[in-house]
């Protein structure tokens, strides 16, 4: 689709008006000064509850305004990565990070050092009773943390370690332009609008803008493998010094879960691929083909929504959101109204999508590259579900604000889902259902499967790098393997998407984040499932779940809902209903 309407950027003067703003440079000298405030006030004075409540209070006021100077850095940064002004600042504000850090750590680990008895006593007291989760996660770190000048250096080094090497990544992707034929016009492309031809009816486009695409990736190989293996290598010594078991683990401590809880979550997942596997099967017969290619894995089929305007998605969005309940409908509104969604394709933008939450007291913001396909609409639903989990939760403070990334997705997913059953009232016709249950399918493969697939590549490259370094053919090789177990015979791969791996920006951004969207999917297809089943009863229930924030754990969540993470039963039900949808499209054919 070839965009002309006017898409929405967002206002950010609410926060700074310029990378000039004195108030900026005004607010990151204050920033600072609390910090020095925060060691003479605190340091050596741990040992009460009521020094203990009065210094969380304060990290929450130094977190919140580093939160909103961060937030803006970064926001401008992402829709211009070329902007020296704002690259300067990026590091600047990694540098800030840092400063803090050391300023503040005597915090966590005097309190990590704190006999059990002493420490018991600061978790149960009254006083602290807002902090119990937090305090109850911050125990769990004890048998990993240093000393205080390790922790400093640790974070010192990061700095032109493994954040430079983070950097490097985002620049150098970020400014990738990608030329190819269409319509007998040659193009260049930023990345967003590159893989939006991932999407093209026409099998050459498809291809050719898969070689493309990898085709770059392949050309910075032995840079960006050098990138992978130092931020891996990295993150493998700061394991061994803390004393963790494997390289997931510090993942898991992060998210608020058990190792278990995720190993049976992941066989379960492995256990169903041949559901994914049944399904490019019966793709192939739907275009008519013996096996589907890797450039067609997203090729549309049946009858798609075409060249969807901006102004329609937003309405199909707040609709879907409003008949569920109307303040969903009103909370996803005012990102609009506010100016806090920035949907326009253009050079040096990051691509994909994000919700930026910074805390309670700064509204969220909505990235998206809005290209007019379906796909983006269902983005834009699945970002604007984090934007509500923002605003729901902001009647917590700062430490209990973010919820653990497990369950962050959550509020996302079950957005799309308000969205796709929205759609489904209005297919009439057998080939707009054939298209909707593939689109659906896809997505939860994508989200579900991908990821899960996505983690155990990990598991793997980590392990070996913990020991040594590796070269892109043997990371192109872990990928390759990990691929075929996931989508066996059933499609044929071009050698070029050996390169995918390079194209993630959660393996070198955060370690083991991908199996967050697996949970966050199972979770909100079981919790989608009572929501069906029970109605109005159910939607208060879950407004208290997102409501919650980060104020307590994902067992303690799903417990609140009525579930129990540590069973089979549970992974099943989402499991099953993805199964279910195989089956429906194979009766639709």
């Amino acid at each position: 689709m070839t965009i002309t309407e006017q898409l929405p950027v967002w206002d950010l003067s609410d926060l700074y008006a310029s990378a000039d703003d004195p108030r900026l440079q005004e607010e990151i000298r204050r920033v600072e000064g609390l910090a020095a405030e925060f060691d003479a006030r605190f340091r050596g004075r741990l040992q009460d509850p009521e020094n203990v409540a009065a210094a969380l209070a304060a990290i929450e006021a130094i977190d919140q305004l580093f939160g909103r100077i961060r937030a803006y850095v970064y926001l401008e940064f992402s829709t211009d990565t070329g902007s020296h002004p704002f690259q300067s600042l990026l590091v600047r504000t990694d540098e800030i990070a840092a400063a803090l850090d050391e300023r503040m750590v005597f915090f966590r680990l005097e309190l990590l050092k704190l006999p059990d008895d002493a420490f018991e006593a600061i978790r149960q007291s009254p006083l602290l009773a807002g902090y119990r989760n937090f305090i109850r996660h911050l125990g769990r770190y004890r048998p990993h943390q240093l000393e205080e000048k390790e922790e400093i250096l640790i974070s010192k080094k990061d700095i032109t370690g493994k954040s430079a090497f983070v950097r490097l990544y985002d620049e150098m992707t970020s400014a990738y332009t990608f030329g190819l034929t269409v319509d007998g016009k040659r193009q260049k492309l930023p990345a967003s609008a590159l893989r939006a031809l991932f999407y093209h009816p026409d099998a050459g486009v498809r291809e050719q803008a898969v070689r493309v695409f990898y085709g770059r990736y392949r050309r910075d190989g032995a840079i960006l493998t050098t990138v992978f293996n130092s931020i891996v290598k990295d993150h493998a010594i700061e394991c061994r010094l803390r004393r963790f078991p494997d390289a997931v683990a510090p993942t898991h401590l992060a998210n608020q879960v058990e190792a278990p809880t995720i190993h049976r979550m992941m066989v379960r997942v492995a256990d169903a691929y041949p559901a994914v596997q049944a399904y490019y099967r019966l793709k192939a017969g739907i275009m008519g083909v013996p096996r589907v290619k890797g450039s067609d894995l997203y090729a549309p089929v049946g009858e798609a929504p075409q060249d969807i305007p901006f102004a329609e998605a937003r309405r199909m969005v707040l609709d879907a959101f409003g008949r569920f309940d109307p303040e969903f409908g009103a909370l996803a509104g005012g990102f609009f109204d506010g100016d806090r969604v920035h949907a326009e394709v253009r050079a040096g933008k990051r691509g994909g999508a994000y919700c930026y939450s910074p805390g309670p007291a700064v509204h969220p913001f909505v990235l998206v590259n809005y290209t007019g396909n379906a796909r983006d609409v269902f983005t834009l639903a699945h970002e604007l579900g984090h934007g509500l989990h923002g605003r729901l939760a902001a009647g917590q403070t700062y430490l209990n604000y973010h919820p653990p990334t497990v369950a962050a997705e959550t509020a996302s997913v079950f957005g799309e889902m308000l969205l796709a059953e929205a759609l489904r009232g209005r297919l009439e016709r057998r080939e707009q259902r054939i298209w909707f249950l593939c689109h659906k399918l896809e997505d939860t493969i994508a989200t579900v499967f991908r990821q899960t697939m996505y983690t155990l590549f990990e598991e793997r490259v980590h392990a070996r790098i913990g020991e040594s370094i590796l070269s892109a053919a043997e990371v192109g090789q872990a990928w390759w393997e990990e691929q075929a177990r996931l989508y066996g015979d059933a499609v044929e791969f071009l050698p070029l998407q050996r390169w995918n791996w390079a194209a993630i920006p959660h393996f070198f951004h955060s370690r083991f984040y991908c199996y967050a969207y697996s949970f966050g999917e199972l979770f909100v297809l079981s919790l989608y499932r009572k929501y069906k089943e029970e109605g109005a009863p159910f939607i208060e229930e879950y407004k208290a779940l997102l409501r919650a924030g980060g104020s307590a754990s994902p067992y303690e969540l799903a417990a609140s809902v009525g579930e129990d993470l540590d069973s089979d039963g549970f992974w099943e039900k989402g499991l099953s209903a993805i199964r279910e949808m195989v089956t429906e499209l194979e009766s639709e054919l």
